[in-house]
């Protein structure tokens, strides 16, 4: 019998009322996503694309993710329902489990052969690159700043400059003005009528042109095409048209001779050694940038302990780091962070292989607990391992421990337990509070309807209590000062989502519910105490938690942001066959089972050890970036690391940050502080925690301006280069490296804004020392106005 002909067989046996709702299921999901699919089109104003994915990255405010996130809970709702309609209807244990026996017998003979304690010795060889990157080599960093000169070390030995190289050569089209270079632009004096049409073109195009009204000058970084030219002409004085004429032919001479050019096998092999070090740079930072955002805030409390400043990924989390770092010598006080970060992963494992012996696992299912949790880890490259702060095991580290507390809850009922998870969900929130919210709901929920379907008055005040005590921690644990909560809502300069992911996730989720559920009734639930209950509860928190952290991943999609939720659904899936075991006790259906059990294992330790020697490989080529370049050690008041950099530019910046202000908390405004305040140990004061990628829209550019002069310090650092109108242009479009146009634009885009919010204060500051990186300013009004 086809397939086709097993469905139509299927569907004329069904009784014409479950006929009905299977086609409005079918009609309900279809016309969601077709409604989603308009309004992201007609809202989101998104290109479309047949050869892309549907919904693309968009610089307006992507109003369509709350349209996406409605949809994935209506999915959610709508394929709960139907799955469980289909295993209540058709499926049964013993018409599934014979698909899954002839897998089976695919695996090796010898895995039934082996034992736990060897799965351990191949999990612990596949960890082998993470405990290299982590331990071994955690404070050497790759250059990530184009003005910072390094030397590489070319396969004919000779060590060559790379600002150099690049200025010599002109390398894709790539211009990095010196700390003691002139400016590149061209200032020309505006039409009185085209005071409108310019700034126009400089919101427009703020990579490019910049606007001085005060002066009623506008300032022109590079034109790019015929049509630029012409919006010019259009603004520019009689007396400036032949500057700008000379500067278009010059521009225009350029782009044909980049574009024409055919690189040198000198100039190939620098590319090739420095690929990844420059795609870093024309970013908008990352090693330092992605710290930033528990470093600044944990080091100014270090610094003083009264400081009160937001954090991104919790109070509790960051008053945790900032007193390691209290102990802590300053010189090495970054270096103590990135080994407490680091830490966090084996603690992490740890506390996972103990919560899931507690809660009934031995032998080969702990050892697949563990390694799933390894996997977990190497699902994410090395780079995003040593930089993913958000993805740590530290911001999510109590929720194995609130499974477990849920797990001797229900099945020891005694009032200690109760206490100790309402302790564990408390202190989850105050930790992170997006993380210990996402498992504090988790578990008020599986345990109010186990409450619900077993009557249980009692448990219900648990509900109530671990509700309650939800809110109340959640108002104490500091809102996030930095986080832009309309912005995150939209989904403002986060990627595009396919409306296949959408579909899969809530499938796959909507999957998960149905068949605990189907249990509900397979294990006769309302009458289960014990362990038995206890098993089926910890599987509904570990669904649950899945449902509520993948809205992260709907607002950024990417695979690796499923790890941290890796561990919690191990235990809960080990627990769930547990389950199913129990639910169709014979002994066909048991046979089968264990069956597929050695195919599983083999596939899970395949999988480890196949990451695994992915990430060998790519320590192997970090390893290699720091071979082929001179290496430079960096002695900075709070950190010792080593680099591909020079230091010298930083170290001047350092000092004159440490000179003129003595505040746990400074201000700047350049986009070097992610680097330079980390170095120089010190806290980002404001609204922001990085002001360059936060200047959204005029709001935010008003809102740090209005603190700078009104509740900022009495001096604040100011980026030099970008008062001046100097900084590193955008690749061009026919560079090499064409996944980094793009970011390149967005980068330039971002330090723009700065210059906006400089351009506001300016009138109330006053410059006190010139620095090559960065400037001192001192206060000497609070009066100009923000408007």
């Amino acid at each position: 019998m086809t397939l086709s002909s097993r469905i139509l067989h299927f569907w004329r046996s069904l009784e014409p009322r479950w006929q009905r709702a299977l086609v409005v299921t079918v009609l309900v999901a279809v016309t969601a996503s077709v409604a989603g699919a308009v309004a992201t089109l007609l809202l989101g104003k998104v290109q479309f694309d047949w050869n892309r994915p549907l919904f693309m990255w968009a610089p307006v405010p992507a109003v369509p993710k709350l349209v996406m996130l409605a949809t994935y809970g209506g999915l959610l709702a709508v394929g709960m329902a139907l799955i469980a309609f289909l295993i209540r209807r058709a499926a049964t244990v013993d018409e599934i489990v014979p698909a899954l026996s002839g897998a089976a017998r695919l695996a090796s003979r010898r895995i039934l052969q082996t034992t736990p304690a060897q799965a351990y010795i191949l999990v612990l060889i596949a960890s082998l690159p993470l405990v290299w990157a982590l331990a071994v080599k955690p404070f050497q960093v790759p250059n990530e700043f184009l003005a910072l000169t390094s030397q590489t070390i070319g396969t004919d030995g000779v060590v060559r400059d790379n600002l150099d190289f690049i200025r010599r050569t002109g390398l894709e089209g790539m211009e990095i003005p010196l700390a003691d270079s002139a400016a590149a632009f061209l200032r020309i004096r505006l039409r009185p009528e085209a005071r409108a049409s310019a700034r126009t073109l400089a919101i427009e195009l703020p990579e490019l042109y910049w606007f001085d009204a005060r002066r009623n000058e506008f300032e022109i970084q590079r034109i790019d095409n015929v049509v630029q030219y012409q919006a010019l002409l259009a603004l520019a004085t009689p007396a400036d048209l032949p500057a700008l004429r000379k500067r278009f032919v010059a521009d225009l001479l350029s782009g044909l001779e980049f574009a024409g050019r055919r690189y040198t096998e000198e100039e190939k092999e620098f590319l090739r050694s420095n690929r990844p070090e420059l795609e870093r740079a024309l970013v908008l930072g990352r090693f330092f940038y992605h710290h930033n955002f528990i470093f600044s805030a944990a080091v100014a409390q270090a610094v003083d302990p009264a400081t009160v400043t937001g954090s991104q990924y919790g109070k509790g989390l960051t008053q945790a780091f900032a007193a390691v770092l209290r102990m802590t010598p300053e010189p090495w006080r970054f270096n103590a962070y990135l080994l407490l970060l680091y830490a966090g992963y084996p603690l992490y494992l740890a506390l996972v292989y103990v919560c899931a012996r507690g809660c009934g696992l031995r032998g080969w299912p702990l050892a697949l607990v563990t390694a799933c949790t390894v996997l977990s880890y190497l699902m994410s490259e090395i780079e995003t391992v040593r930089l993913g702060v958000g993805l740590a095991p530290w911001r999510h580290f109590l929720d194995i421990a609130v499974i477990y507390a849920v797990f001797r809850v229900v099945s020891k009922r005694r009032w200690q337990d109760c206490l100790l998870l309402l302790a564990l969900v408390s202190a989850g929130i105050y930790w992170s509070r997006e993380m210990g919210l996402f498992i504090g709901l988790a578990a008020a929920g599986a345990l109010g309807i186990t409450a619900l379907v077993q009557k249980d008055r009692r448990s219900l005040v648990l509900v109530f209590l671990l509700l309650v005590a939800q809110v109340a921690i959640w108002k104490i644990s500091n809102p996030h000062a930095q986080t832009l909560m309309v912005a995150t809502l939209l989904g403002v300069n986060t990627p595009g989502l396919p409306w296949g992911f959408v579909w899969a996730t809530a499938a796959s989720i909507g999957a998960m519910l149905a068949c605990w559920f189907w249990l509900l009734r397979a294990l006769d639930i309302p009458k289960a105490k014990g362990k038995l209950l206890a098993e089926w509860v910890v599987v509904g928190t570990v669904v649950l938690y899945a449902a509520a952290s993948a809205v992260y991943l709907m607002y950024y999609p990417r695979p690796h942001h499923l790890a941290p939720y890796f561990p919690a659904l191990s235990v809960g899936a080990l627990l769930g066959f547990d389950l199913m075991l129990r639910a169709r006790g014979g002994q066909r259906a048991v046979i089968l089972l264990r069956r597929a059990t050695p195919a599983l294992i083999a596939a899970v330790v395949a999988c480890t050890l196949f990451l695994g020697v992915l990430r060998a490989t790519e320590a192997f080529l970090e390893h290699r970036i720091f071979a082929k370049h001179v290496m430079h050690d960096w002695r900075m008041p709070a950190a010792q690391l080593q680099s591909t950099a020079s230091p010298r530019l930083l170290e001047q910046s350092v000092a004159l940050i440490r000179s003129r202000s003595k505040q746990a908390e400074v201000d700047v405004l350049s986009p070097w502080d992610v680097v330079l305040l980390p170095l120089a140990g010190r806290g980002k004061n404001g609204p922001f925690v990085v002001s360059f990628d936060s200047l959204l829209t005029e709001v935010e550019v008003i809102r740090l301006a209005d603190h700078l002069v009104l509740n900022g310090g009495d001096v604040i650092f100011v980026d030099t280069r970008l008062v001046e109108g100097r900084y590193e242009l955008p690749l061009l479009e026919q560079a090499y490296m064409k996944d980094r146009v793009r970011a390149s634009v967005l980068r330039l885009r971002a330090h723009a804004g700065l210059r906006h919010v400089f351009a506001r204060i300016e009138p109330c500051f006053e410059l006190v020392e010139k620095g090559p990186l960065i400037s001192a300013y001192r206060r000497v009004s609070r009066q100009c106005a923000s408007k």
